[in-house]
């Protein structure tokens, strides 16, 4: 999430002595609205040191990183609001605590329709009418009445799965896939200018996109379901969902087009104290607010339904919240209706992780903006409390100098040092302690093969992702050297081979003048340029939906097994197209075709203890990509 450009008010006596406070290094909580008068307990003031765990002494590991929280650690802590709904906290002591100045108020204006982006330049959609029949219209006039009199498409039957594709020029092409029988054409027609509206209000759909190896759906109920077809790249499809108020009560703020939305978030387990619920509603329904204002090109909505904004889940979350714990998380948003955290007269941009370890960061050390209210708290106490169990609160990941120095492509490796913090509690800063004019705030260094020493600089939020660091849980961290490096590394350099080089090159795979360039806005002229500019070309990674490579993000154990089904499929490795059902825990998902092709061909196995999980969602080490790799090589 990118934060908005903002400027801090001039310095006050209380800012003046919180810098002095967190200069000198002392833990103290910052004053909480009405907490003494409720009871609520303090958020901070609980020690916890960062340990180096057994596990990694045992594994004979060089150092340790040891850290705290899982996430970017700005703003609210999902688990210490957990511990302060336990605590006896009321939503907005947990919310003004977190956000410093604000002030949570009831009277967020009702946005006429959420538009959340479900699929942004896919090859094709579906979508299934699950609970009834879906009537579809062509729609050429958007934001005109007479829009009313558009011809309407023939009806889909309940039960029945209809694929929407897109032809290179715009032109629409609907055909049915219901059960095993051939794929039958239903309707084509339609332009650039036209989009296909499926309404079904009250009727449930699964809307799904199969790229990748894989199915990723989300079932919706409220308000209308619309494809727009986008020519370049031979055709391709966005799809929208469109929630709207309940037309039985338009009028009513429970029902609104807002508080239907937030139903469908599913942040967090819907068993937690109401109190943290609520909180978790107005944060949600605050972040949403702030992003009706427009509709942004790169999907068509106002508001993804990913990690990348917020998880949405639909009507899913809905039945299971109803499953689980009685309708808790429904009725914590109802509860909570129209209300949003404000700085003064601006809704806030309520920012959260799943936990901070102990203390939240200041906005500019971590991303890139200054906002006031987005700054260091201690929450240790409330993360920490009895019962929340927070399985990430400490963790530590070990290294061998060998691991480090293979990643940054040296031939050693010396050390690793945080150089700056954003203030002494903190994550390494994103500002520029060597003045490179780049974010920095670890130095790492090292030997090259000539027996150079090299250094290299990242942010905290670099030397957490593995793409670029170390692919840390959260960049809050405290080294430990465990052993000493060699005093006088003295590697020797590679042979080069008759063709003038040490081994496979990307020359090989991409010539270079062959290639595109890939593009993507976030992607630099660097060493990985032409790697990212390679997988583009052979399709093996097809960039984010927001258009964006992410150079920076890590990568989940399910997105790899499509990325090497991918480039098996670019090598013309033939791939059991109906592989059995390999695992338990990735039914239904994205990569679920792609995980169990892998395990059929003896390239992924389950978890250790445990055969039939893959855990999907699990960051893949560097030490694991290569032995699937080299599975896939043999």
């Amino acid at each position: 999430m990118l934060l908005p450009v903002s400027r801090r008010p001039g310095p006050s006596l209380a800012g003046l002595l919180l810098v002095l406070v967190l200069a000198t290094g002392l833990l103290v909580a910052l004053p909480e609205r009405g907490a003494a008068a409720s009871g609520c307990f303090p958020a901070g003031g609980a020690d916890q040191p960062f340990v180096t765990s057994q596990a990694v002494k045992d594994a004979g590991k060089d150092i340790s990183i040891n850290g705290g929280g899982w996430g970017h650690g700005l703003g609210m802590s999902q688990y210490g609001a957990y511990g302060a709904g336990l605590l006896g906290c009321n939503h907005e002591e947990i919310l003004e605590t977190y956000f410093p100045g604000t002030q949570v108020t009831a009277d967020a204006p009702s946005p006429p329709k959420i538009v959340v982006g479900l699929i942004q330049k896919g090859a094709y959609g579906e979508l299934t009418a699950e609970s009834g029949d879906v009537t579809w219209r062509l729609v050429k006039c958007v934001g005109d009445a007479t829009c009313a009199g558009e011809p309407e498409l023939p009806v889909q039957v309940k039960g029945h799965t209809w694929r929407i594709t897109s032809l290179a020029d715009g032109t629409f092409r609907i055909t049915d896939r219901v059960g095993t029988q051939p794929e039958t054409e239903v309707w084509k027609g339609g332009d650039l200018e036209s989009l296909l509206r499926a309404p079904h209000e009250g009727t449930i759909v699964r809307v799904a996109i199969h790229e990748g190896g894989g199915i990723s759906s989300r079932r919706v109920k409220y308000g209308f379901t619309e494809f727009d077809s986008y020519a370049s790249e031979g055709g391709r499809i966005f799809a929208t969902q469109h929630i709207t108020p309940d037309p039985a009560a338009p009028t009513d703020p429970t029902v609104s087009a807002m508080e239907r939305y937030l139903w469908g978030l599913a942040e967090v387990p819907t068993g937690w104290p109401y109190e943290t619920l609520k909180a978790q509603a107005v944060a949600g329904r605050s972040y949403a607010q702030r992003r009706t204002a427009s509709i942004r090109d790169s999907c068509r909505c106002h508001i993804l339904a990913t990690t990348s904004d917020q998880v949405y889940r639909g009507y899913s979350q809905e039945e299971a919240d109803a499953a689980y714990s009685g309708g808790n998380w429904k009725k914590a948003v109802s509860a909570s209706a129209t209300r949003v955290l404000r700085y003064g007269s601006t809704i806030a941009d309520t920012y959260y992780s799943s936990s901070h370890g102990g203390w939240s960061d200041e906005s500019e050390h971590v991303w890139t903006a200054d906002i006031p209210y987005v700054v260091p708290v201690d929450s240790s106490r409330w993360e920490t409390t009895a019962g929340v169990n927070n399985p990430n609160q400490r963790w530590s990941v070990g290294f061998t100098y060998e691991e480090l120095a293979a990643k940054y492509g040296w031939a050693s490796f010396e050390r690793i040092e945080v150089v700056e913090r954003s203030f002494p509690q903190g994550r390494p800063t994103r500002q520029d302690p060597n003045g490179d004019g780049l974010p920095d705030g670890v130095r790492l260094t090292g030997y090259d093969a000539n027996g150079n020493r090299v250094t290299k600089w990242l942010s905290g939020e670099q030397i957490r992702f593995s793409s670029t660091g170390l692919g840390l849980k959260s960049s809050l961290i405290q080294i430990e050297v465990l052993n000493g490096p060699d005093e006088s590394p003295t590697p020797e350099p590679e042979e080069p081979t008759d063709a003038g080089r040490t081994g496979p090159t990307i020359e090989m795979a991409c010539p270079q003048g062959d290639v595109p360039p890939s593009d993507y806005p976030d992607v630099a002229p660097n060493i990985h340029s032409p790697a990212i500019d390679c997988v583009s070309w052979w399709e093996v990674a097809q960039g984010r939906e927001d258009g964006t490579f992410g150079p920076f993000a890590t990568v989940r154990r399910d997105q790899m097994a499509s990325f090497l089904v991918r480039a098996l499929a670019a090598a013309d490795f033939p791939l059991d197209p109906e592989p059995d059902d390999h695992f338990t825990d990735d039914d239904g998902t994205t990569h679920e075709l792609a995980i169990n092709q892998l395990a059929q061909a003896g390239i992924v196995e389950g978890t250790a203890g445990d055969e039939t999980r893959y855990v999907p969602e699990g960051i893949v080490s560097r030490a694991q990509m290569a032995a699937f790799l080299v599975r896939a090589y043999e």
